[in-house]
């Protein structure tokens, strides 16, 4: 596969891809005709990215039930617990979800 992350959070998905050999990541300020044809061709002539492919696929795939079935249940579930409030993480405050605390640090110890 060849992946073009549209967005700054697809980036490390992709490297994680990229690192696990099935495919080629292209930023999308590199992305030409001819860089993106030269990159296809690459990933399709290469052995190795297809049968790492095919690895992962049979990894995915080996579940003990159908995700159909799986994806059921949990709608289920949801129904019948209203919204299941017992699986739920408590709530994250905000400064630490946007990891404020992190940025906010350097400049505290400075006015210290």
């Amino acid at each position: 596969m060849v992946w073009i992350p549209p967005v700054a959070d697809q980036y490390q998905n992709v490297d994680k891809l990229v690192r696990a050999g099935v495919g080629i990541r292209m930023l999308p300020s590199e992305v030409r005709e001819d860089s993106l044809r030269k990159a296809v061709v690459v990933v399709l002539t290469n052995e190795s990215y297809h049968q790492r492919a095919v690895t992962r696929s049979k990894q995915f795939r080996n579940q003990p039930q159908p995700p159909l079935d799986w994806a059921l249940f949990w709608i289920e579930q949801v129904l019948e617990h209203k919204g299941l409030q017992h699986l739920r993480s408590p709530p994250t405050p905000l400064y630490q979800q946007y990891g404020l605390a992190v940025a906010v640090a350097p400049f505290v110890i400075l006015a210290l």
